[in-house]
């Protein structure tokens, strides 16, 4: 009797195994429906990369690390953006509150260490502060958020191009440029972070009280008003998040580059929500998950990464871009919509 036991040990944990599998895939069935297909077409970005560039691209660990970390930049953008979307709204502020993170830091400390103990958290005030601007705007005056973080934008420019004097100013502290492109074994530092941020960013919309009002919202403001979800404190909370957000990649960028320059927060607006989008999100709120929004920005940089070693001219770069974003919508909407 001992060996019969011992002996259907293995088959009844191999049943226990399949069937904690099966409950898990139709427990989240949904999300990960949206969510695979971004990885799916990462997976084929990189191949097509190591077709086009030879095998030995991809056995290189500078490849790797400058994937992550240019991945970085836009996950931490997509937390910001992604939490704004799955209310219903959208943060077009972006841009312009990176640059001028980059700007003051820079103007501020003029590269050293010292001053960046004082200037970091000033900066990511800024942002808090900008954030604070656009949910008010949103909740208290009632104005559409693409009207409110519009409208941000341009005030942020102009505000920026004062400061400054339409030259930026300074450099990055050393201790900012060193994290960014400063190496620890084959990969960056920032490269080594991006699993630390990943786990952060789940945890905060996924397993934490604000993490639920947030989807709450975006389903039914009405509804979640009625649970007792404080929606305004909830809608003020993601623009808040966002600028956070936007403060921290500006302060990357600037140490990534060493030095801040206008514009430089430009190419970041189409990306950030492109990279919600293409991570199976629903634009209009209420569905999407950050595995897919990281997912969406692994495979953003490595198609920006395949396509900045050719010939393609950056219009037509732009345009496949475009192609994308467009076919992750048109295959990734509500049907139910």
């Amino acid at each position: 009797m001992i060996f019969e036991v011992a002996n259907f040990q293995p088959i009844e944990n191999k049943e226990l195994k399949g069937r904690f599998i099966s409950d898990w895939i139709e427990r989240n069935r949904e999300w990960v429906k949206y969510v695979v297909p971004a990885y799916a077409l990462f997976i084929v970005a990189v191949a097509i990369t190591g077709f086009v560039y030879g095998p030995s691209v991809l056995t290189s660990a500078n490849f790797y690390s400058s994937l992550l970390t240019l991945t970085l930049f836009l996950a931490v953008l997509g937390l910001g953006q992604g939490a704004v979307i799955l209310t219903g709204g959208l943060d077009l502020s972006m841009p312009w509150l990176i640059t001028l993170s980059g700007v003051l830091l820079t103007g501020l400390t003029f590269g050293a260490n010292g001053a960046a103990a004082w200037a970091v958290p000033l900066v990511l005030g800024v942002g808090l502060l900008v954030g604070l601007f656009n949910g008010l705007g949103v909740v208290v005056l009632g104005l559409p958020p693409i009207v409110v973080t519009l409208a941000a934008n341009g005030l942020l420019q102009g505000l920026t191009l004062i400061y400054c004097n339409g030259s930026p100013q300074g450099w990055a502290p050393s201790v900012i440029s060193e994290f960014t492109n400063g190496h620890f074994g084959p990969l960056s530092h920032a490269a080594w972070s991006v699993p630390l941020f990943l786990a952060v960013a789940l945890l905060l919309l996924h397993r934490t009280p604000f993490g639920r009002r947030v989807y709450a919202v975006g389903n039914s403001q009405i509804a979640a008003k009625l649970a007792g979800v404080r929606v305004g404190a909830t809608l003020i909370a993601v623009y808040c998040l966002s600028g956070l957000c936007s403060a921290i990649v500006g302060i990357l960028l600037a140490g990534f580059s060493s030095q801040a320059f206008l514009g430089m927060g430009d190419p970041y607006l189409l990306p950030s929500i492109a990279a919600v989008v293409v991570g199976g999100a629903l634009i209009t709120g209420g569905r999407g998950h950050y595995l897919g929004v990281f997912g969406g920005a692994l495979l953003l940089t490595a198609l920006g990464t395949l396509l900045a070693g050719t010939t393609v001219p950056p219009a037509v770069r732009d345009i496949i871009n475009g192609v994308v974003v467009l076919a992750a919508v048109i295959t990734l909407r509500d049907k139910k919509a």
